[in-house]
């Protein structure tokens, strides 16, 4: 798979604002802020993306628009379209028909605690244990090595399992940041996607720029 292919495609997500309110009749202060946390952890949109993936090159209106789909392990190969100049344009990769499978348990440290080696059919697959992301690439954001290798990042305890899609409805605090790959959000997402709940929705962000 390429390197960087989200690069010029990525959209800079804003943290929603939660706009204030004053306590209904006879709640007391504690029992409305408990009550907007709750709503902030529920709280969520219908997808602005098509359910199916549009053919590329077919109009679109909703400028700026990234979306995704499918449910591959490898990131970078699901199918991945963003609308531009009024067109969907394709910034996916194309990969194996065959999805590797995630190893039984967490991959562990190397020696010295380096990161583990991984195979070339690995390459690409974000493996999720216990909170703990791991995803098998020859780069750390653009850092890169001649060998692939299990990176590790540690994500919020409300982050989905396997990656979301971007576009696709989200039901966690406004603002919680995913990164399954450290400093993916530098523009690898082809190795393990970065992303962020906006206004009820995953949107890709580019927070973090590692060197």
């Amino acid at each position: 798979m390429k390197s960087h292919i989200f690069t010029t495609t990525l959209l800079v997500a804003v943290a929603s604002t939660l706009s204030a309110c004053s306590s209904a009749p006879g709640q007391s202060d504690a029992e409305q802020v408990g009550s907007e946390a709750a709503s902030a952890l529920t709280e969520s949109s219908k997808s602005p993306c098509p359910s199916s993936a549009p053919k590329s090159g077919s109009t679109c209106s909703d400028a700026n628009l990234l979306c995704s789909w499918g449910e591959d392990t490898r990131f970078g190969c699901r199918t991945v379209e963003a609308c531009n100049s009024g067109k969907w344009q394709s910034v996916g990769d194309s990969c194996s028909a065959k999805e590797p499978a995630c190893p039984a348990r967490r991959p562990e440290s190397g020696d010295a605690g380096g990161a583990l080696s991984c195979t070339a059919a690995e390459l690409g697959i974000t493996c999720v244990y216990d909170h703990d992301a791991y995803t098998c690439t020859p780069c750390e954001g653009n850092l890169c090595f001649a060998t692939n290798r299990w990176w590790q990042t540690t994500l919020p305890t409300a982050c989905p399992a396997t990656e979301p899609n971007f576009g696709e409805a989200c039901s966690v605090a406004a603002g919680t940041e995913c990164n399954y790959n450290t400093c993916a959000s530098d523009g690898s997402e082809d190795f393990g996607a970065a992303m962020t709940c906006t206004k009820g929705i995953w949107t890709a962000y580019t927070g973090t720029i590692c060197l």
